[in-house]
């Protein structure tokens, strides 16, 4: 997820922030119509659940909403042991979508219990897929926290809501903020919308929406890697490098110091160049156009010039 335009980076980091948003949306709705009334995402709403019935209020069972807060604490340790090393490395760092992998793990075991009980789980078995789905939850809202984009948590519409009206008092400058924020609003309707009504009419299959959403975001997430991509980059221009090197020696040169890289830019022909110099020991500089591999032109060198 790395190009020449940023903007087009950011757009697609919030698509894929959409998607999870969308999945964590269905989890949801999913934990909360079929799991005994309680959140595996949205913890605020655990924690008043866990008040009132301290307070003798009714309420879910006290131990599913501890089991979905402990098991949403432990996804967040997890997580965060994982991308700290990564804060604020890029678009979308490696260790973000290293982390929503582990998160599959999670929800495989939540689908492996769901589909063993015939989607109508005990009260055991229930503690059980609360405390996954939580971890997975855990998981992906700290591997979100360490893009440290305000309001967005993709298992949470509070902080959206917030920003979006505080937005209101600077309308023209906070285009691209309101519709990130409205983008997550509307996956998680989305989300919960798809997850009770898959639910409702396919009660058995439901949680594979969720579980598909995100697979498929961690899939597309390593195939866009800034690092990936990178690596790419500096592999082709290691292959230049030593292109260049043998064209002066073929020149005449008797041996190299150095290679320098200008740019890497397509030209009119849309065939990627990359253009350089190469100094010798013996100070001679040559000048060199290079394609890469997308074409079978032979590289020029220029006559040498004593730096």
């Amino acid at each position: 997820m790395t190009s020449d335009d940023p903007a087009a980076d950011l757009r697609a980091r919030d698509l894929l922030l959409d998607a999870l948003t969308v999945s964590s949306g269905a989890v949801d709705a999913i934990s909360f119509l079929a799991l005994g009334k309680v959140f595996t995402a949205f913890m605020t709403g655990n924690v008043a659940f866990l008040g009132m019935r301290l307070a003798g209020a009714p309420g879910p069972v006290v131990t599913s909403v501890l089991a979905s807060m402990a098991g949403f604490v432990v996804g967040v340790y997890v997580a965060t042991r994982i991308v700290r090393p990564s804060a604020g490395a890029g678009v979308w760092p490696r260790r973000v979508t290293l982390a929503l992998a582990i998160s599959l793990i999670a929800h495989a075991g939540f689908l492996a219990v769901w589909f063993a009980s015939g989607g109508q789980p005990l009260i055991e078995a229930t503690n059980v897929l609360l405390a996954l789905w939580a971890i997975a939850m855990g998981i992906q809202s700290a591997a979100v926290r360490a893009f440290r984009v305000e309001g967005v948590f993709t298992t949470a519409a509070t902080g959206a809501v917030i920003i979006l009206a505080a937005d209101l008092a600077k309308w023209p400058a906070t285009g691209a903020e309101r519709r990130r924020m409205a983008g997550v609003l509307v996956s998680l309707i989305v989300g919960a919308t798809a997850g009770s009504f898959l639910l409702v009419h396919a009660r058995i299959y439901a949680p594979l929406l969720p579980v598909v959403i995100a697979a498929a975001t961690v899939v597309t997430a390593a195939i866009v890697s800034p690092e990936r991509r990178l690596a790419a980059v500096n592999q082709r221009r290691q292959r230049v490098g030593t292109a260049a090197v043998l064209v002066v020696l073929a020149a005449g040169a008797p041996a190299t110091a150095a290679a320098q890289y200008r740019s890497a830019a397509p030209s009119s022909n849309r065939t990627a160049v990359v253009c350089g110099r190469v100094r010798t020991t013996r100070g001679a500089m040559f000048h060199f156009t290079l394609p890469t591999e997308r074409t079978a032109a032979s590289p020029s060198v220029t006559s040498p010039s004593v730096a």
